[in-house]
């Protein structure tokens, strides 16, 4: 972790005519291990700081380093005079020591062995081999991230947290009938041993079992069941409807909708700092704002967004504690802060996905999906989404079918669920800066063309 003492330091003493300053560090001390049919393909260590600076006279600018030797009079200094060429007007609102009170006290992160990483891949992979004689190869990655999170302002807030969090991923290569079939899913956990390796392989068993001799299917609207993981490919870019900077500005489908009714009686959203089902915990965001526990849509009904300082300002509301950086995948450095969620699902129920089936009679069971950071419009809501799945016939699983697209609107969607399921599955997005989750939903009608 990136010792930011010097840093707040000068932060107390800010020269003219810079008027408020602050420095965000982020930092992932990371071990990961890559175990293949039965041996140690890799093994890495990385330690990266990311500090992020922020500085304002009239207007507010930005810096970025992972120079942790450089003064930091330097570094606040370029952030200000980066502030000379932006754009727009007015500085950056900051939290004050008052703002954040709140915020629990920081934990220090837990370390792991190689030796333990190996040895939860060997479980995993033989768990794996066990479950299904058919696997040819299996290639399983166990990582350990230590994250530290550190705030500072020249308004006296200082706070630091300290977390771990494990991931898992396995991958297999199976043959049926001579033809070979690949499946892949991947977990979060708080501890190295709290991964559900039972569940894990069932799943992966089931994505390809759902693969094999498929069919043709008419194109038309179905009722359909989505997989949990096709829930989640959904709403991982689906998540920044509710972003106030969205709503503000009418760039999401939403805007202008709180306090309507956007979905169905049984499709409810939360946005949460924790949850027992993925390692990732939330204590602030990166302008120091409490993060809190939201119900974005109950029963169907829109009743919150998501916030940062700079959008909640502009409605009279208190953060909600989602600024970030990381949005989506981008090549750039993200000095900006806009909005990104934590841990952002769709509230299950107690339904299996046989009841849910069952439920269905007849119709089509999504079991995966692809491609969704550029077939969804957030502007418009539309989206086209490449997939796969089965036929279901009185609530039986029949056929594969694949080479399939799903279409629609999204608040269409979302008014169209009848049901959710008791399988909520919360994955990591790929920059690890949030988490998002979703159990299966049964759907009323869903366009779905086959090829």
């Amino acid at each position: 972790m990136a010792d930011l003492a010097k840093y707040y330091t000068y932060l107390m003493h800010l020269p003219a005519p810079i008027k408020e300053a602050e420095v965000n560090a982020e930092t992932i001390e990371r071990q990961s291990l890559i175990f293949t049919n039965g041996a140690v393909a890799e093994t890495s260590v990385s330690n990266v700081t990311e500090l992020f600076v922020r500085a304002s006279g009239v207007r507010t600018g930005y810096a970025y380093t992972q120079d942790l030797a450089e003064e930091p009079e330097q570094v606040i200094k370029r952030a200000y005079q980066n502030s000379e060429v932006v754009e727009r007007d007015g500085k950056d609102q900051l939290n004050t020591s008052q703002t954040v009170k709140q915020v629990l006290k920081p934990t220090q992160a837990e370390h792991s062995s190689f030796d333990s990483l190996k040895q939860q891949a060997q479980i995993c992979e033989s768990m794996m081999r066990q479950s299904n004689e058919q696997i040819l190869n299996t290639t399983t990655t166990i990582r350990a991230d230590h994250r530290s999170s550190h705030v500072i302002n020249s308004n006296g807030v200082n706070l630091e947290s300290h977390k771990t969090v494990y991931y898992a991923n396995i991958t297999v290569m199976a043959t049926y009938n001579g033809l070979d079939y690949n499946a892949s899913l991947e977990a979060t956990a708080t501890s190295l041993t709290g991964f559900n390796y039972t569940h894990i392989c069932d799943k992966i068993n089931n994505i390809l079992k759902y693969q094999i001799n498929p069919v043709k299917l008419e194109t038309g609207y179905y009722k359909a069941v989505l997989d949990a993981t096709a829930g989640v490919n959904i709403m991982m870019t689906a998540w920044q409807l509710f972003s106030g900077m969205k709503y503000n500005d009418g760039s999401s489908a939403l805007a202008g909708k709180l306090g309507e009714q956007i979905g169905s009686e049984a499709f409810s959203v939360k946005n949460v700092p924790n949850h027992p089902l993925t390692g990732y915990t939330y204590d602030f965001d990166c302008e120091g704002s409490p993060v809190q526990t939201q119900t974005l849509v109950e029963c169907g009904k829109l009743n919150a967004l998501m916030e940062n300082l700079a959008s909640a300002g502009e409605r009279r509301m208190a953060s909600t504690g989602n600024a970030g950086r990381y949005a989506l995948l981008s090549g750039t450095i993200p000095t900006d802060i806009i909005i990104t969620p934590t841990i952002f699902y769709i509230e299950a129920s107690e339904q299996s996905i046989d009841e849910l089936l069952e439920k269905m009679g007849d119709g089509i069971y999504i079991t995966e999906s692809y491609d969704v950071f550029h077939s969804i419009n957030i502007a418009s809501g539309e989206f086209s989404i490449p997939c796969r799945g089965v036929i279901v016939k009185n609530g039986k699983i029949e056929d594969a079918v694949t080479n399939l697209t799903i279409s629609g609107n999204l608040q269409e969607l979302f008014q169209s669920v009848l049901a959710t399921g008791s399988d909520l599955y919360i994955e990591e997005f790929l920059r690890q800066s949030y988490a998002v989750g979703s159990p299966s939903m049964l759907v009323d009608k869903l366009h779905i063309t086959g090829k």
